[in-house]
């Protein structure tokens, strides 16, 4: 597990460029999860780099995204892959930014996409890339393993940007991010 842990970050970490010199307000994150293998087949390694850029007035811009996916002993449809994979980094990016269920007197205030508003492409990183590394193990599945790691790997980057030792729980409308 180890070497695959160190394969993926490795691989992710350059791509990103992880430890070059950044300009004022960008910070780059990053998260990585290699599921325990279920026998016979097991759920892929997954690392994910994020920067991001903030404006002063608090506006967070993903301007770039790699995401290395474990692609076990072949892909067979490396195009319905790519898709798959970009479709739960999106599907993931809703709760990072704007997405929020609320309760009240046991109820869900939400009705409708007016008060729950879907992901924007204004909110999609700038330049995705979707790298590969090849494992000698099977997987079932691919892409879903993106969603629990997009959130994380965002607001690593944030705080990163930040340099501050704070937390952010909630989606990112509720948190003043602005700078001077």
């Amino acid at each position: 597990m180890r070497k695959r842990l160190a394969k993926g970050s490795g691989y992710c970490c350059r791509k990103i460029g992880l430890g070059r010199a950044l300009p004022r307000g960008t910070g780059i994150g990053f998260a990585i999860d290699d599921r325990k293998s279920v026998a016979p087949r097991g759920i892929a390694l997954v690392a994910i780099g994020v920067t991001v850029s903030v404006s002063k007035g608090g506006i967070v811009t993903i301007e770039r995204m790699d995401i290395v996916h474990d692609q076990g002993h072949a892909i067979i449809n490396p195009e319905a892959a790519d898709r798959q994979i970009r479709g739960m980094m999106a599907w993931s990016l809703g709760p990072v930014f704007n997405q929020e269920i609320t309760f009240r007197n046991a109820a869900v205030e939400q009705t409708n996409y007016h008060d729950y508003a879907p992901v924007r492409m204004a909110d999609f990183p700038k330049n995705i890339d979707i790298h590969y590394i090849k494992t000698n193990r099977w997987i079932s599945g691919i892409g879903e393993e993106v969603v629990p790691l997009v959130a994380p790997a965002i607001l690593n980057a944030i705080l990163t940007r930040r340099r501050a030792n704070a937390s952010v729980r909630s989606r990112l409308s509720k948190h003043d991010l602005s700078w001077a």
